[in-house]
């Protein structure tokens, strides 16, 4: 597919539909092995959106179990896509690794659906994880990300936020596949913090986040 003119109405609404019937089931079925403690979903329907999913990942101990490397891409994984899918509905900034454009996206949903599914992708993907700790890791995210999901307005810009997001996080995980670094978690805390701080736009925020993923901080 040519990103550059990417539509994902209508075929979106469908695949986003069935992703999300498909997702419950494949979270409820990982009983927990190792302990993940923090915050069980995520605020995606009010304040800073990018900002909330960042503290998440960081707060949650979502890949304690994987390791400061597998961490930090995906946390690299997931500002790319972040940013990247808010700057295909309003461009303020360079894509990185996807260059689609979908206008009637619900931002929202878009940074939700690209967060969630960089940091389940890099956990399927990421080599020496035990059986125990994939699962469990994974498991929690996606619970995270249904009950995250569940509070938006359901209506079709969410829904082709959700499948924006997918692929946002697809070429994202591609990107940080081609370009292996060591991803330092603690500029992006105090990136995050700085965001809270001054107020800052979920585009900047994902600006600024990317940035750290990127060029450095």
């Amino acid at each position: 597919m040519d990103q550059r003119y990417v539509s994902l109405s209508r075929t979106g609404y469908r695949v986003a539909l069935l992703g999300c019937v498909l997702l419950a089931p494949s979270a409820a079925l990982a009983a927990p092995g190792h302990d993940v403690s923090g915050p069980s979903t995520v605020n995606s329907t009010s304040g800073n959106t990018v900002a909330n999913w960042s503290a998440f990942l960081d707060e949650a101990g979502v890949s304690a179990c994987a390791g400061p490397q597998v961490q930090g891409r995906m946390a690299a994984t997931m500002n790319i896509a972040v940013s990247d899918a808010l700057n295909a509905i309003a461009p303020r900034s360079p894509q990185i690794a996807f260059h689609g454009r979908e206008l009637v996206a619900s931002a929202r949903s878009a940074v939700a659906s690209a967060a969630s599914t960089s940091l389940v992708e890099v956990l399927r993907s990421a080599p020496g994880l035990s059986v125990d700790c994939r699962r469990t890791s994974i498991a929690f995210v996606e619970r995270a990300a249904a009950a995250s999901m569940a509070a938006l307005p359901d209506r079709p810009g969410s829904w082709i936020g959700v499948v924006l997001g997918k692929a946002a996080a697809n070429a994202a995980l591609s990107w940080t596949g081609k370009h292996p670094a060591v991803y330092d978690m603690v500029p992006m805390r105090l990136a995050r913090v700085e965001a809270d701080e001054h107020g800052l736009t979920m585009w900047e925020t994902a600006a600024l986040l990317t940035k750290c993923s990127t060029t450095g901080c």
